[in-house]
């Protein structure tokens, strides 16, 4: 969490807004606090999950626009969660911090399953083409999705804030931007059609869903935003490919996208031009992703797994290089 939010954080605010919704603040455990504070709790015998997050992170409205999203996914056959409402009948309860922002609290069900390691997937062809037929039916319903009365758009993926490296100062060297806009404007030549391009999770990767019985529960729709499908593919291909070794990163990549594309194809056909087009949004990670731990980590005291990733992402971002050289049309 940037320093900024963590000052206005204060230490009742878990409880206060665990008895807006009806959860026993004795219940509350901290699960993270990365985008916004996480908490395990309990709500009359149920398990839930409370999230806090500050109002420079979204908007009520932005925040209400997820939680239709995630009802649409839901109500039309995705495993993920129920959200819900205080005991005022809201599913955003506000509560102002001390400099006149607020924090937005949201309660919503606690899914069973297994947690995944990057070290459970190589080999695991069920879990890989269960995870991309699960993407394939997500980005199929997508495309018959409109905001319900009364709630606004998500907002589109080239709003992300995460783009201008220009807000970190001099100690971002200038050729970061101009690789940022670089591919910002490769991307924007790409079509746009109901085919290839609507609202996305954004950001399933293994740590974003929990195995259960051969199927995943998605949760954290935090991030979803207008996006191209793609995109939807190349995230789990990339931090799958962060926990590999440099010298078998294109193997496990034919053998990654051959499985889930496997899974993903029963949901939902996707093309070779499209298909060609995942090289960007792995590229695309690879800049907001460095952004993020610029915005969020203490770059001179990292612990030793935050250091690994940011040289690691720092050097390819420098060198413009991609994390995967295989080609993507051949599938």
């Amino acid at each position: 969490m940037e320093k900024e939010v963590d000052v206005l954080f204060e230490a009742s605010f878990p409880e206060e807004a665990a008895l807006r919704f009806g959860i026993a603040p004795e219940s509350l455990a901290s699960l993270g606090d990365y985008e916004s504070y996480i908490f395990a709790g309990d709500r009359n015998g149920l398990p839930v999950i409370l999230r806090i997050s500050h109002s420079s992170h979204k908007s009520v409205s932005q925040l209400l626009a997820e939680v239709d999203f995630v009802a649409y996914l839901k109500n039309n056959g995705v495993r993920t969660y129920n959200q819900y409402t205080s005991t005022a009948g809201q599913f955003v309860e506000t509560i102002p911090a001390g400099d006149g922002s607020e924090f937005y609290a949201m309660v919503y069900e606690k899914l069973p399953g297994k947690e995944v390691k990057g070290s459970d997937i190589k080999g695991n062809e069920a879990l890989v083409n269960e995870w991309g037929r699960t993407i394939g039916k997500m980005n199929a319903l997508s495309g018959f999705y409109s905001p319900s009365a009364g709630i606004e758009k998500r907002l589109g993926w080239q709003e992300e804030e995460l783009l201008d490296f220009t807000a970190y100062g001099e100690q971002v060297p200038a050729s970061f931007q101009k690789y940022s806009d670089h591919v910002v404007k490769q991307l924007l030549n790409l079509p746009v059609n109901e085919g290839n391009y609507g609202l996305i999770h954004s950001d399933l990767h293994q740590r974003n869903f929990l195995f259960d019985h051969g199927k995943l529960n998605v949760f954290d729709f935090d991030d979803c935003s207008y996006h191209w499908f793609a995109s939807d593919i190349a995230i789990p291909l990339y931090y799958s490919l962060l926990q590999q070794p440099t010298e078998d990163k294109d193997e496990y990549a034919q053998w990654f996208m051959k499985h889930f594309l496997q899974g993903y194809r029963k949901e939902k056909e996707i093309g070779k031009e499209e298909l060609e087009s995942i090289p960007l949004f792995l590229r695309l990670r690879d800049l907001t992703l460095l952004s993020s731990m610029y915005k969020k980590f203490d770059l001179g005291n990292m612990d030793s797994g935050q250091e690994r990733l940011f040289k690691n992402v720092y050097k390819r971002v420098k060198s413009e290089q991609l994390l995967t050289s295989i080609h993507f049309s051949k599938f």
